[in-house]
């Protein structure tokens, strides 16, 4: 089912983006998965790129965050600031979500979809911080080895 309404800040049953949850919640998502949500393709179609839902049951910090009645093919090689996923993600998250909530989205998926498995830790470290957020959930999470 995809979300057809846009009109969501009308709605006042929505609440703030609690950013610590959303932090916590991809942090343990991201280091339990620990390997990218990402379909390979030829170097000369672009190699790997990194999809909301992936091979394996696989997904990426956002796709995480999306309940399955939300998902659509549709969202697939989008940032989760565009116009057709923001939609899918405040009515998973049940929020509105205000420009800045989308900047630190954005910058969740980037560290999905930019940073090596390895260096997630010490990214997601650097958000939490940047935002004023706890990384207790990053710190406390057993180090395993990246598989992919």
């Amino acid at each position: 089912m995809t979300v057809e309404n846009t009109e969501t800040t009308e709605n006042t049953d929505l609440k703030p983006l609690d950013r610590q949850d959303v932090f916590n919640r991809v942090a343990t998502h991201l280091l339990t998965q620990n390997k990218k949500s990402a379909i390979q393709r030829p170097p000369e179609k672009g190699g790997e790129f990194c999809v909301y839902r992936g091979p394996d049951g696989t997904k990426c910090a956002i796709g995480a965050l999306i309940k399955d009645e939300f998902y659509s093919s549709d969202l697939e090689r989008k940032y989760c600031d565009h116009g057709v996923v923001i939609p899918a993600l405040e009515a998973s998250l049940n929020c509105c979500l205000s420009d800045d909530d989308k900047d630190f989205l954005r910058r969740l998926q980037r560290v999905h979809d930019s940073a090596p498995v390895v260096a997630w830790r010490r990214c997601l470290r650097k958000e939490a911080k940047l935002h004023g957020l706890s990384a207790d959930v990053v710190d406390n999470f057993p180090v395993v080895a990246a598989t992919g």
